[in-house]
């Protein structure tokens, strides 16, 4: 499958690059984000093993960063994702409706890789993420049976009570001052995709 190839490889990266980065002179920090809106699109449809996916949410994100102001960053992240009440995954198993008490709540190990920067100001780089989180809440099936929301969000129908988490966006940073950068991205934030996400990185470089 297509999105099991783009984990493994996010998870190659994450794995190599922070050795990489520990080895330069790099320093440790906060990070925090916040995303409005992201969306689970109708071609993740196959991951649900269902034939229409409708799920919607936000997310927040804090965590412990290492990493320099001229260059990328690593780190692991606290992640909560609530769900949009009324959210449907409509699968082989029945029609499941989401409540409104749905959230995940997870850890992520993270890498901010730079490819490029203009005039030692702007950031041009990728976002990579990859971790697990714990579904909580309920979900009604086939508008009769209330159920836990896990049975409704697990990937390829398993048998597990959480989620699998991944990101993979193209990001853009502002060093701010020396230590502080604000960043934006957007791309994929499985299970969806966001289309504008933004935080800041505050490194103890002093």
């Amino acid at each position: 499958m297509k999105l099991l190839r783009v984990l493994a490889v996010t998870l190659f990266a994450l794995v190599v690059t922070p050795t990489i980065c520990a080895a330069q002179d790099s320093f440790w920090g906060v990070s925090a984000s916040f995303t409005p809106t992201w969306k689970t699109p109708d071609n993740f449809k196959v991951v649900f093993r269902a034939d229409s996916v409708d799920l919607s949410g936000s997310e927040f994100r804090v965590g412990i960063v290492r990493g320099r102001t001229p260059g990328g960053d690593w780190g692991i992240s606290f992640v909560r994702k609530s769900l949009k009440s009324g959210g449907v995954v409509d699968g082989e198993e029945g029609r499941y409706v989401l409540g409104d008490d749905v959230m995940l709540t997870g850890g992520t190990l993270e890498r901010f890789g730079v490819f490029g920067t203009i005039k030692d100001r702007v950031q041009i780089g990728i976002l990579m993420g990859i971790g697990a989180a714990q579904i909580k809440g309920t979900a009604t099936r086939n508008n009769t049976t209330a159920v836990p929301a896990a049975e409704a969000l697990r990937p390829l129908n398993l048998d597990i009570k959480f989620s699998p988490l991944a990101r993979l966006e193209l990001g853009v940073a502002i060093i701010v001052a020396e230590g502080f950068k604000v960043r934006a991205s957007g791309g994929l934030t499985y299970p969806g995709y966001t289309t504008f996400s933004v935080g800041g990185i505050f490194l103890f470089e002093r």
